[in-house]
């Protein structure tokens, strides 16, 4: 099913009115020619997520190749046990770094479906507000 509006406030009364009826909004896919403000921030917020979990992956991570390393070596280096902490926390810092932000771009991906599909050609739908409602 779909449905086409010329203006903005009839788009988002419709939109909101298929979430009453109990439309989940998996099912919903809207169509705008310009980003309409409090609408397409929804997903906001939600990669931050995936940035914690990478960091947190990122730092064990680092403690796991580290200690791994020192223990196979086993080497006394400037008069400190094998693992010392302090001689790490760069390792710690830059993997919780690259995880992180490689986390947030699988992150990001995952949340916008990076889908050639998806890319509209503006002849297609002109200026029009658009709302298909997918029927499974």
């Amino acid at each position: 099913m779909r449905y086409t509006f010329d203006n903005e406030r009839e788009f988002l009364e419709k939109y909101r009115e298929l979430i009453e009826r109990g439309i989940r909004r998996e099912k919903i896919k809207t169509f705008t020619p310009c980003p309409v403000k409090n609408f397409h921030d929804r997903d906001k917020g939600i990669v931050k997520y995936f940035t914690l979990i990478g960091s947190i992956t990122g730092f064990l991570m680092g403690i796991f190749l580290t200690t791994i390393s020192s223990l196979e070596w086993n080497e006394i280096l400037g008069g400190k046990k094998p693992l010392s902490i302090p001689a790490f926390i760069i390792i710690y810092y830059e993997l919780i770094i690259l995880f992180g932000a490689v986390f947030s771009f699988i992150g990001f991906l995952i949340l916008k479906g990076l889908n050639l599909n998806k890319i509209l050609k503006g002849e297609e739908f002109k200026n029009e507000y658009i709302i298909e409602i997918e029927e499974k």
